[in-house]
């Protein structure tokens, strides 16, 4: 008999991003504060039958080839030699080329399932650690989503510590421009302006951090570049700042923002001006 589950995995955001170094192969060290959101979400419509055959279609054809779930179903089986027959239905609902970490998201999601799945089949199912050990083969941000709480993420993106982040009273808007920036371009981008800033003056990269609160700091290195080529977001930046916002920050390579405010006010006057320029956005109240 076929059982079908939907599931909705999140996506994140970064409230801070700090790339410190690129390593001889090709790597970046970085240390960045991930905080996990509901919405955006993905849906995952999962048919679990009787076989052992992995399909998979999504409601973008594009990111069927070489999709992260199969690798994720691949990794769960080759390391546990359980292979359920899944049908899997994406509908994709996280913007993608956003900074929001939506596939690796997906792939979480789906290594949870397949581990609940092999505790009531009686296999033995993974402890976190392990779990968490297999995300880190099958892409670098599916740890954090595997344990899907805020957590200061070190080294190339393997490294973990939960952290307790409060954003209680914070108004918020998650600002997804319909702007699709590839991460690879990014770190390539970065990479070229340190080495031009090092040639130039000898000096180190530029700090501008955003003072957040006393104790929080809003930062993201990669907006020395992505700002820069993408002028639509530097503008959006400021008319967010000009409208009331505390600070803005870019999620990841972008093109996602994090925009606060402290009165719903003010919140909800940026969303007006965000819906006069039709860019879609997600509103919180933490």
């Amino acid at each position: 008999m076929k059982k079908k589950y939907l599931l909705r995995p999140g996506c994140k955001v970064n409230l801070y991003l700090n790339i410190i170094s690129r390593l001889d192969n090709g790597y970046h060290l970085l240390e960045s504060l991930f905080y996990p959101l509901t919405t955006p979400f993905d849906e995952l419509s999962i048919e679990v039958t009787t076989g052992k055959e992995f399909t998979l279609k999504c409601s973008d054809p594009s990111l069927t080839n070489e999709n992260i779930l199969e690798k994720a179903y691949l990794a769960y089986g080759g390391r546990t030699g359980f292979w359920p027959g899944l049908n899997i239905y994406l509908r994709k609902k996280i913007p993608i080329g956003a900074g929001l970490g939506g596939g690796s998201s997906d792939a979480a999601c789906l290594l949870k399932f397949l581990n609940s799945l092999a505790a009531a089949a009686g296999n033995m199912a993974f402890s976190q650690e392990d779990l968490l050990a297999l995300g880190t083969e099958v892409g670098a941000d599916v740890p954090f989503f595997i344990l899907n709480s805020p957590a200061w993420v070190t080294g190339i993106g393997d490294k973990l510590r939960p952290e307790k982040v409060s954003l209680a009273g914070w108004y918020a808007l998650l600002i997804c421009p319909k702007i699709h920036i590839s991460t690879a371009w990014a770190y390539r981008a970065w990479d070229k302006k340190q080495k031009k800033d090092y040639l130039l003056t000898g000096a180190g990269r530029e700090d501008n951090r955003t003072s957040f609160t006393r104790t929080f700091v809003l930062y993201n290195s990669f907006e020395q570049v992505v700002l820069r080529e993408f002028r639509q977001l530097y503008d959006l930046k400021l008319t967010m700042i000009r409208n009331g916002a505390s600070a803005v920050v870019l999620s990841g390579s972008g093109s996602s923002m994090m925009a606060f405010f402290r009165r719903a006010e003010l919140q909800e006057q940026a969303s007006l001006i965000l819906n006069q320029l039709s860019i879609p956005f997600y509103k919180y109240h933490f």
